[in-house]
């Protein structure tokens, strides 16, 4: 299986930053093998993923 890294340097106001990182409905999809998200209520949220485990593929909620 192939893997790589890539990274870059930006410039980004802190405050900006924090507001990204709040907004957890804005970065989830950015996250390898994400399908969808759920909020049950505010303070929790439950990820979907899906694996891929050789010939198997199953989808993984963590809350």
């Amino acid at each position: 299986m192939a893997t790589g890294l890539y990274s870059e340097n930006i410039q980004i106001e802190k405050a900006k930053l924090q507001e990204f990182i709040q907004n957890k409905g804005e970065w989830a999809v950015l996250i390898p093998g994400y399908l969808h998200h759920e909020f049950p209520n505010e303070q929790n949220m439950i990820w979907v993923f899906k694996g891929d485990f050789g010939i198997i593929q199953k989808a993984v909620k963590v809350g």
